[in-house]
């Protein structure tokens, strides 16, 4: 077996406890310092800043360890963060690639930002969306280009926020984000109050990445999973006024509520919990967003078919 790409020891076991604290207190964060590392790989003309929260900071054969094995000319940094949501995103590129001086462009290089956070802010959209817009232009200002990652499909029934109607308003939330990414949302429903005065006024290119690619409608979520119990449904929608002031179509409201299981991450793919993907959930991310990923990159996507982590190492088996 030939390793491929590997993490640091230890780094597993650390990272998921504090995960597991970051799911009790969430956006935790401390000032971000100037970042001090460098890019090094002179063979590798294409550098890729990864950008996230704890999915893409996860520490086994995830999908950034499986796009700088099968991408050739890729040199991959990942600055993701446990609990950081958009805004603390926003920061954390600012102080650890802006400010760095060993991440700066030097002729001959591609540099890209791989954007896959914002589920840790999704309780309000229109504040992760305005952070990622401010987040994309400093990166392109900077000379970069950016390719982003939609939030990846995630709830269960035993989650309260998810439970009988409240799950149609995480599901529009995550919606939204992955609309606004794939340049299906106008500024105005995008940003809603923090579009101010231009609301009407189209996006800028800088404004939106320059490579979409939808995880959240993919095969990671579960399109067969059982529909709720339309009946007990119905009966809840039937008792409750403020239920019916809000959604006020029942029919409607009921086959929404009745489908988001199908909308949930498939569980075969789950690690501790509902939102995080296991290690065949980022090599099936990767596998999804190869193929979408920039000729330049120099991506072999077939090979990670044959790529498994092992002992903390991608290897070919």
């Amino acid at each position: 077996m030939r390793s491929l790409s590997s993490a640091p020891r230890g780094l597993s076991v650390s990272l998921l406890a504090a995960i597991v604290i970051a799911l009790v207190t969430p956006n935790a964060q401390a000032d971000e310092p100037v970042g001090t590392w460098r890019h090094r790989k002179t063979d590798r003309p294409v550098k890729v800043i990864v950008l996230g929260g704890s999915i893409g900071a996860w520490p086994t054969g995830s999908f950034a360890h499986y796009v700088e094995a099968v991408c050739a000319r890729v040199e991959l940094r990942n600055i993701s963060k446990v609990a950081y949501g958009a805004p603390q995103l926003r920061q954390r590129f600012r102080a650890q690639v802006l400010r760095n001086p060993g991440a700066r462009i030097r002729e001959g290089e591609a540099h890209w930002l791989l954007s896959s956070g914002g589920l840790n802010s999704i309780g309000s959209p229109s504040i992760t969306i305005k952070e990622t817009v401010e987040t994309f232009l400093m990166a392109k200002k900077a000379g970069m280009k950016v390719l982003a990652f939609t939030l990846t499909p995630w709830g269960d029934d035993k989650d309260r926020r998810w439970k009988h109607f409240d799950g149609l308003d995480y599901k529009s939330k995550t919606q939204r984000s992955a609309d606004f990414l794939l340049g299906r949302l106008g500024r105005a429903e995008a940003l809603e109050s923090y579009a101010g005065k231009d609301g009407a006024t189209p996006w800028a290119p800088e404004e939106l990445p320059d490579v979409a690619i939808d995880l959240y409608d993919s095969p990671l979520r579960n399109p067969e999973a059982p529909l709720r119990d339309v009946v007990k449904l119905g009966k809840l929608w039937d008792r409750d006024r403020k239920l019916q002031k809000r959604l006020p179509n029942r029919d409607a409201a009921v086959a929404s509520a009745a489908e988001l299981p199908r909308w949930f991450l498939r569980p075969e793919l789950r690690s501790f919990d509902h939102v995080h993907p296991n290690q065949a959930g980022h090599k099936l991310m990767a596998q999804i967003a190869c193929p979408k990923l920039p000729a330049s990159w120099g991506c072999d996507c077939a090979s990670i078919d044959r790529l498994s982590w092992v002992k903390g190492a991608l290897v070919s088996q």
